[in-house]
């Protein structure tokens, strides 16, 4: 079940692929495009045909798989997943992202797609964005909710993110799938009271 803490969501996806363009269609700020979990790139190839040409879509990776388990997943899981090769408007980024993320140049975000499953991972993306991350940034989880340990994984990493700032979020989109399996829920970012 989605977890109703933030409202009920506009839009409700049988497929990740409507999901993802539904919430990018309310990205309304300039800046960052960011995927943090790339694997193959199916997704970023996604954003990147959905965004304007003149956009970059950075893509981070460590390409080594999990770093701990997470649901069904061990150590390693998603190791020899290979990112695509940068493109003209695709820039990946391989490594750990707490290796990774602190020395990348920042500025507001317009668009981030989390699909990095663990708490540990949401939370260094929330603490390296923290301060770029502002009202009108849409975000993505892809593995959000709907499997038994989620309030664990991104779910506590997001609350966390928005109880130590003055941000709230408002619920885009959910994708239902069947019981068990991990399903993407999209936010957009709102000023606090």
């Amino acid at each position: 079940m989605f977890d109703k803490f933030y409202g009920i969501p506009q839009g409700v996806f049988a497929g990740w692929h409507p999901h993802l363009k539904f919430a990018l269609s309310h990205v309304e700020l300039e800046g960052l495009y960011m995927e943090f979990g790339v694997a193959n790139g199916r997704s970023i190839k996604v954003i990147r045909d959905i965004v304007s040409d003149d956009k970059i879509v950075y893509g981070f990776d460590s390409e080594l798989g999990l770093p701990e388990a997470w649901n069904d997943c061990q150590v390693g899981t998603f190791n020899g997943s290979k990112m695509p090769e940068s493109a003209e408007n695709l820039k990946f980024i391989s490594g750990w992202f707490e290796d990774t993320l602190p020395s990348f140049p920042k500025r507001t975000v317009a668009f981030m797609h989390i699909d990095s499953d663990l708490y540990s991972s949401a939370k260094t993306i929330f603490d390296n964005f923290r301060d770029y991350i502002v009202p009108g940034t849409v975000i993505v989880f892809d593995e959000y909710f709907n499997y038994p340990t989620y309030k664990d994984h991104e779910v506590k990493a997001f609350r966390e993110f928005l109880d130590e700032t003055t941000l709230k979020a408002s619920p885009l989109g959910i994708v239902q799938y069947d019981k068990d399996i991990p399903a993407p829920a999209s936010f957009i970012i709102t000023k606090g009271e």
